[in-house]
């Protein structure tokens, strides 16, 4: 069997033990497309003075902050998955009997987070699609880019992930380090104000987050039509600098992961809560 395979083996899985919750997946969906109408009454309502702020990034503020909503519930799906697999597989006895069978360790994370995450995708498509009918004005000119943008941004929050399923490995308890890096990211990732906006102090701090780049590259190749890379999408180096966080982030995070996976084989803790 084949890595991939392997792969799609463990998230047909998740698949089957999530579709026998329904009425998750309903009310998930259903949140999803009611999350976009405040989002949209709340743009209106202040278009006059939301539409000049966002000027240098988005056609309009809707735009702006559906597509920054948008990409935060893809990275924190990632961001989360990992620890939560780890933590989950720890509590019910499951992770100890996996790493035990012949799938490499990569390919035995990636199965564990690959349904979450495709979720979380599907999710953002479905908020993106309601935002157009709402009258967003999405013109997708260059899909590619826009991808590119958006598997750097996963790239970096999978390794800020690996940290987190270290703290869960180690310690059983990755909170502090989750609740960080979610505060941040909603509140330094440009998500709903540009960056720009921000205090000098505050403005420096967000250059350390993943998806204040990310969204600035999304948002030029997905409401200007640009193409990444290009001078008018987003700042001059943002491609070059999601890039570097992303190289470090997976960087850091395997590491991290590694030496509380040796700690715990050598301790004996894989198998207890």
């Amino acid at each position: 069997m084949s890595a991939l395979e392997r792969i799609l083996a463990l998230a047909r899985m998740s698949w089957v033990v999530a579709r026998s919750y329904r009425l998750n997946l309903v009310l998930s969906a259903a949140w999803t497309l009611a999350s976009t109408l405040p989002l949209y009454y709340v743009a209106r309502a202040i278009r006059p003075i939301a539409d000049r702020a966002v000027a240098g990034e988005a056609g309009g503020y809707f735009g702006f902050v559906l597509v920054g909503t948008a990409l935060l519930i893809v990275v924190l799906v990632v961001f989360n998955a990992l620890p939560n697999a780890v933590s989950s597989g720890v509590t019910s006895g499951t992770l100890e009997a996996m790493l035990a069978t012949p799938t490499s360790l990569p390919v035995l994370l990636a199965g564990l987070v690959a349904y979450p995450v495709v979720w979380a995708v599907l999710r953002a498509a479905l908020m993106l699609a309601v935002g157009a009918l709402l009258g967003a004005p999405l013109r997708i000119a260059h899909p590619a880019s826009a991808a590119l943008a958006g598997v750097l941004a996963v790239a970096a929050y999978a390794g800020l992930g690996l940290v987190g399923a270290a703290l869960a490995l180690t310690f059983r308890a990755g909170g502090p380090w989750s609740a960080a890096v979610g505060t941040a990211t909603g509140l330094l990732g440009g998500v709903y104000y540009p960056t720009h906006a921000l205090p000098a102090a505050l403005e420096s701090l967000a250059a350390l987050v993943p998806l204040a780049p990310a969204a600035r590259l999304v948002r030029c190749a997905v409401l200007a039509g640009g193409s990444v890379g290009s001078p008018a999408c987003g700042r001059p180096h943002d491609l070059a600098h999601l890039a570097l966080l992303a190289l470090l982030s997976l960087g850091g995070g395997a590491i991290a992961f590694g030496a509380a996976m040796r700690t715990a084989r050598r301790e004996g803790t894989l198998g207890r809560p």
